[in-house]
């Protein structure tokens, strides 16, 4: 194995608020050395509502070089 893991995280989203919310971008808060080559985004989530999500990552753990999935 080189020094660049690639691996996918799981997310679950839930709008515990009173309105719906509309074009969301999801960043959940990433480790050093992780790296995401973009953020998911939600267009609509409703009151009470819950989405699964997937976002690909890269585990750096070399020399500072990175691949995306």
């Amino acid at each position: 194995l080189g020094d660049v893991y690639k691996r996918q995280v799981s997310m679950r989203v839930e709008n515990k608020g009173m309105e719906d919310l509309h074009n969301v971008l999801i960043s959940p808060w990433l480790p050093p050395s992780f790296i995401a080559a973009s953020v998911p985004k939600i267009r609509h989530l409703p009151s009470g509502g819950t989405a699964h999500i997937r976002m690909p990552i890269a585990i750096d753990f070399g020399q500072g070089r990175s691949m995306m999935v």
